[in-house]
């Protein structure tokens, strides 16, 4: 190759990484503005959610983002479950599933999450090294809610308890789900 050919290769090739980097700063604005969140995990459907942050009122069936409050966070802060992210402990928000709320009775023992008497399925828990199962029977208040996943292996309140309210960055609207 001569030097001219290698000069044209080289410029060519940094006009094109170049072009991608704008591609990926554009597509990320475009994202970050329109509030929109890419899920990629196993946790919902994978897709493209938008992220409502004006909510008055959530309720069973509907699907939210939070953090972890920072106790639990700094628990799961040592180990590898949630990714890098922008909520306490630099840990990644999660996306699950409101199975109760206001008063609803919930008991979560080692055979899974019971909501007002009635067991949910796929709830069991795992006895993960760096996270214990919990423990709760409660009636949840206005500002609780039990978050649930139904996949066998699914890090949801059977780990981490009640969200509550004050945690949550708002509820997540399906735009675009890949189909399984």
């Amino acid at each position: 190759m001569t030097s001219k050919t290698y000069n044209i290769f080289k410029r060519k090739l940094f006009t094109a990484f170049l072009l991608i980097f704008v591609l990926f700063l554009v597509v990320k604005a475009f994202f970050v503005n329109q509030n929109l969140y890419i899920n990629t995990t196993k946790s919902l459907p994978l897709g493209v959610y938008k992220l409502i942050t004006e909510i008055s009122a959530l309720k069973k069936g509907d699907i939210i983002l939070f953090c972890l409050d920072e106790n639990v966070a700094s628990d799961v802060s040592k180990s590898d479950i949630l990714s890098f992210g922008n909520c306490p402990f630099d840990l990644s928000p999660i996306g699950k599933t409101v199975y109760a709320a206001f008063d609803d009775m919930v008991k979560i023992d080692d055979r899974g999450i019971f909501i007002n008497g009635r067991y949910i399925d796929n709830t069991r828990p795992y006895y993960l090294p760096s996270i214990k199962p919990l423990m709760l029977n409660t009636i949840l208040k206005d500002d609780e809610y039990i978050v649930i996943s139904q996949k066998n292996n699914s890090f949801d309140s059977r780990y981490f308890g009640i969200v509550k309210r004050k945690d949550i960055k708002g509820k997540l609207i399906p735009k675009m789900i890949i189909p399984q």
